[in-house]
């Protein structure tokens, strides 16, 4: 209680990389902050990504956790994220950042916890648009994943895209 009380206090101080880490950190060990922690936590990640605050990397790592964990972000985080994604922030992902994103979105989707405010065609299109410009620098891990990701989101990727990604998967895949 100690721990959580200390959070919940403490997460207005917390600085972007800093909330998305600690979100980061709760879901590599599976196990959700308490609720509390979770909303204070949610609260300050979304006053910091609609301020401008949350980097592609921050964005990425927070919604990972949210879908490792198996948790939809509230909605004031989910709207914050989802305008930050469709007005710029996926165009700057370096492509792990853009797979990760891709990921969680769909993990998400699949498990009918996917915000409607993350489920729009503007996030998706803007990620869309973000994987055409960065699959030449995609690993294989990264292509396979944004093209799973792809292939459950909403609407569906260009043919093209989904060419290109199979392609820079298989190539990357030969060069192991």
């Amino acid at each position: 209680a100690a721990v959580a009380d200390c959070c919940v206090r403490g997460a207005t101080a917390l600085d972007a990389q800093a909330v998305a880490t600690v979100l980061h950190a709760h879901a590599s060990g599976g196990c959700a902050p308490a609720e509390a922690s979770m909303r204070a936590l949610q609260q300050r990640a979304a006053t910091l990504a609609s301020d401008g605050d949350f980097n592609p990397q921050d964005s990425a790592n927070t919604l990972w956790a949210f879908a490792k964990l198996g948790v939809p972000p509230d909605g004031a985080l989910a709207a914050a994220l989802a305008l930050r994604l469709a007005d710029g922030a996926a165009a700057a992902m370096k492509p792990f950042e853009l797979s990760s994103t891709a990921w969680a979105l769909a993990k998400l989707h699949t498990v009918g916890r996917l915000p409607d405010e993350l489920a729009t065609a503007e996030v998706v299109n803007a990620l869309h648009e973000a994987a055409a410009a960065s699959v030449a620098w995609m690993n294989a891990q990264a292509s396979a994943n944004t093209l799973w990701a792809f292939s459950r989101l909403e609407p569906p990727p260009p043919p093209a895209l989904c060419d290109a990604l199979l392609r820079r998967a298989e190539a990357c895949a030969r060069d192991m």
